[in-house]
């Protein structure tokens, strides 16, 4: 995994992309919490995850 450096010195990683049919399984997203409450969903037959 590579990583970039912000002008605010915090460092983020650079992934490759995803297939759209990766897309759309919760488990592609490691670490994303799609639990009540949390800030994503994946709703059902939806291609991607959303803000929630």
């Amino acid at each position: 995994m590579s990583y970039r450096t912000l002008s605010n010195l915090t460092q983020i990683a650079l992934f490759d992309g995803l297939t759209t049919a990766l897309m759309g399984i919760p488990s592609s997203f490691a670490g994303w919490n799609f639990g009540p409450g949390s800030m994503w969903a994946m709703p059902p037959g939806s291609p991607n995850a959303v803000l929630a």
